[in-house]
């Protein structure tokens, strides 16, 4: 049960019995209460959309630089693209979290195990490009 259902299901409640219980307490203000926490719980809500909306455009961002940056014939490693890039705020995690973007989602890379000093690591390439 989610705290909305909890707060709706609390006014139901209490706006059903009021009439039947005690005079002591104030009912229409714990539905009110109820009322704000619900606006408080849908506005947060809100901004969380939003704060993802534009988290995903900046990644958008950094996804076309990588893509721009790939050749179609030459495989990149990693360390390589985020070199290339010379963005301090591009770290290796961001740049594998696109570039996986981009060989799983988009289908627009490739990816394929390369030698580099005696060592096998992941490269990529633009696909038909």
């Amino acid at each position: 049960m989610t705290q909305t259902q909890t707060y709706e299901l609390i006014k139901t409640i209490v706006g059903e019995a009021k009439d039947t219980l005690a005079a002591d307490y104030d009912y229409d203000a714990v539905i009110a209460f109820c009322d704000e926490k619900i606006e408080a719980i849908a506005a947060k809500a809100e901004k969380a959309k939003a704060k993802a909306a534009e988290k995903r455009a900046e990644k958008n961002e950094v996804r076309e630089a990588i893509y721009k940056l790939l050749s179609g014939t030459n495989y990149m490693t990693i360390p390589d693209i985020v070199t290339a890039l010379g963005d301090p705020d591009v770290t290796v995690s961001k740049a594998t979290y696109q570039l996986n973007y981009l060989v799983k989602e988009d289908q627009t890379v490739e990816k394929t195990d390369v030698v580099v000093d005696g060592r096998k690591i992941k490269g990529f390439r633009k696909i038909g490009a």
